[in-house]
């Protein structure tokens, strides 16, 4: 390594060799002379801190992000698009402070390449904006189904810098809030040669973020390779994308596995009057018709059983599909898909069977729990859906053959 003072003494450069690794190999000391060189100069590099290196070649000048985590060496891989084993480049390192990592954000652009239905064709999201604690980042749609044309993500930042992989890049973490006040991590990783990326948390790590639509009240992201869904509501389910019948008591056939074990039982049906929601119906997969179960439990708990300040819970997730904020009411909600006529009894039987089970067992992990429902809905015809809801007892009052389970 020779460093090499440029011609108009400006910030000093380091020739260096890039590894068969495509890493730059730094000592701590090499580090602190390229920072007291540049407009960086004063102090050396915090516990963790994040740097721009611009790295000139024979051909080309380009800038690449980097974390450095205080310790003897710095070891960044420079992207595999710009340089290549062996390649002698020349280098100048200065500190990427938060604004300014945040203002060399280019606009980028996603699309649904999936053709879901009931998301936008495409997206371009804009460069962000830092407001205080907050980022403002302005996304246009095309061909959104709902016709929201444009809206604003507005995410608290959380922590900044992280290292995105171990690959190179610098992320920021925020979080956006849901119409019921939790929180939704979210990072924007950015390596400075390549395009932005979002990514969620799935609270086994963080997925890449490969599409984002929002219909009004539903913030959808598409991540991860397979393909899935994760879902925010930035507003409770609006009450015109179901137009619901009113529920009547029931004590028919269907009830016949749970006798015993529910207090009381109604019948109802739902017609899907929302595009988006037509489309996950008629369309979607298990994960978008729990979905639309999970929102008809919504709209009937709202309006006839008159709960409040019910959270809506991911179809996918473990435990209760949706409770109330003050944990007293609980709801297990699901959707029958697709079924022959001749076997609609008894899927419908044994779902609610299922559903009373998970109630107990909700029952007996949430001690504060007064109160829970089973909501199972079943395609009738058309955009048409039936709904039984049920009232199910706690498990110490269940009863089989008049005898109280032991």
């Amino acid at each position: 390594m020779d460093f090499v003072q440029s011609k108009k003494g400006a910030s000093l450069t380091l020739q260096v060799r890039i590894g068969s690794d495509r890493r730059v190999y730094l000592s701590l000391k090499r580090v602190l002379s390229l920072l007291s060189s540049s407009h960086s100069a004063g102090r050396g590099p915090a516990s963790r801190e994040a740097f721009k290196i611009q790295v000139r070649t024979d051909s080309r000048i380009f800038s690449s992000y980097h974390v450095f985590d205080n310790g003897h060496e710095f070891r960044p891989v420079l992207p595999k698009t710009r340089v290549s084993p062996g390649d002698a480049v020349r280098i100048t390192l200065e500190r990427l402070p938060l604004p300014s990592f945040v203002s060399s954000m280019p606009h980028f652009a996603l699309a649904n390449r999936e053709l879901m239905k009931w998301m936008s064709d495409k997206i371009l999201v804009e460069s962000p904006r830092l407001e205080g604690r907050m980022l403002r980042i302005r996304i246009t749609q095309e061909g959104s189904p709902a016709g929201v044309r444009q809206f604003e993500l507005m995410p608290v930042l959380d922590a900044y810098p992280g290292r995105c992989n171990q690959h190179g890049g610098v992320y920021l973490q925020c979080h956006l809030t849901d119409y019921i006040g939790r929180n939704f991590l979210m990072r924007i990783c950015y390596n400075g040669v390549d395009l932005p990326q979002f990514q969620i948390d799935r609270g086994a790590g963080f997925e890449t973020v490969t599409m984002i639509s929002y219909d009004g009240f539903r913030l959808s992201f598409r991540y991860g390779v397979r393909g899935t869904t994760s879902t925010l509501y930035m507003k409770g389910p609006p009450d015109s994308r179901y137009k619901l019948e009113p529920p009547r008591r029931y004590s028919g056939s269907y009830l016949g596995l749970v006798k015993g074990m529910y207090t009381r039982a109604w019948v109802g049906s739902v017609r899907v009057t929302g595009r988006v929601e037509r489309a996950m119906f008629q369309y979607g997969s298990s994960y978008d018709q729990g979905r639309i179960g999970s929102e008809i439990a919504y709209a009937y708990a709202r309006r006839f059983l008159g709960l409040k300040e019910l959270v809506i819970e991911e179809p996918s997730k473990h435990g209760r599909d949706l409770y109330t904020l003050d944990q007293l009411e609980a709801i297990q909600a699901r959707m029958i898909r697709s079924v022959e006529l001749s076997r609609l009894g008894e899927a419908i039987q044994t779902e609610l069977l299922s559903l009373a089970r998970k109630i107990g067992r909700d029952y007996s992990y949430n001690p504060e729990m007064q109160t829970g429902y089973a909501v199972l809905s079943f395609p009738i015809i058309g955009n048409s859906i039936g709904t039984l809801l049920m009232q199910v007892a706690h498990p110490r009052e269940w009863r089989f053959d008049g005898k109280r389970l032991k």
